[in-house]
């Protein structure tokens, strides 16, 4: 499902990258990497001298990452905690998170973390969503209702910390509570419609499916019996396979620096443009755009 989400809308999350602020040959951690898809699309906004470090819990994560990306030098990856992440304070340029921090166990203590290896004058980004309105699809109001109500009791019987689930929404907040300074706040949605690519196809096959198996125990006999049809991909009213059905992904970046990170006067930084050709340079405000 990871995979399938990442093809079907890898040139909208390289579009979503390239409108972060950054220096010239900058330094990159991107927290909770998982494949190193991500990573691998900080590697094409580096220069010469920057270089990405790619983090997780996970070893058998990380292997498929060094693998991808195991002929860039400019790339490593190790294994850490975000409890205490294994690195210095003010260590990077750019402290990245992407899709992850809703699965850690605190999404603030997270944020602190981060915020603690960023430099001072560095940038502490996210991409996350909301997890309940993540993916859009037709579904009919009365029915969306109550799949919605079976998905939040879902949540909540998972994990009692259930508002972490709708991170997305509480960015700003979220970050202010971290000492975090917001300087860019973007929501996206991105549409596809039938007929679906491949890797779209496989991705909102999978989230349907998960949906199902998520919703299932706490939906009535009666609702549950109504809900199968759209459900079921062999079902002639299978969600997926309804007329010109459209599907929005919603992602909410924010981007932001530690509060006491001010830039120095006459201090100098040069980053890449939006378009991520050529170099700019600004004079006493380095993340300016």
């Amino acid at each position: 499902m990871l995979d399938s989400y990442h093809q079907a809308f890898e040139d909208e999350l390289r579009k979503a990258i390239s409108i972060i602020p950054v220096p010239e040959d900058f330094s990159v951690l991107d927290v909770g990497c998982g494949d190193g898809f991500f990573s691998g699309l900080w590697v094409e906004r580096l220069f010469a001298a920057g270089e990405v470090t790619g983090v997780d819990v996970s070893e058998d994560y990380l292997l498929v990452a060094r693998q991808r990306l195991e002929k860039e030098r400019r790339a490593k990856f190790v294994q850490g905690r975000i409890e205490r992440l294994p690195f210095p304070d003010g260590a990077f340029d750019v402290v990245w998170c992407a899709q992850s921090l809703y699965s850690f166990p605190d999404p603030g203590h997270a944020l602190r973390e981060m915020k603690r290896v960023a430099r001072p004058d560095g940038m502490v980004a996210v991409l996350e969503n909301d997890t309940l309105h993540h993916v859009l699809l037709p579904w009919p109001p009365e029915i969306e209702l109550r799949i919605l109500t079976a998905e939040f009791k879902a949540l909540r019987e998972r994990n009692q910390k259930v508002d972490k689930f709708y991170v997305g929404r509480g960015l700003p907040a979220l970050y202010a509570s971290a000492g975090l300074r917001p300087e860019g706040v973007r929501t996206f949605s991105w549409d596809r419609t039938t007929p679906f690519d491949d890797p779209a196809g496989r991705f909102l096959a999978a989230h349907v499916a998960g949906l199902r198996e998520r919703v299932r125990p706490h939906l009535s006999p009666d609702d549950l019996l109504e809900c199968e049809r759209l459900f079921d991909p062999e079902s002639s009213a299978y969600i997926l396979k309804t007329s010109a059905c459209n599907a929005t992904i919603i992602d909410h970046l924010i981007w932001g620096t530690p509060k006491e990170g001010a830039a120095r006067p006459g201090r100098r930084r040069f980053y890449r443009s939006r378009s991520g050709g050529g170099r700019r340079q600004q004079g006493g405000r380095p993340w300016a755009r």
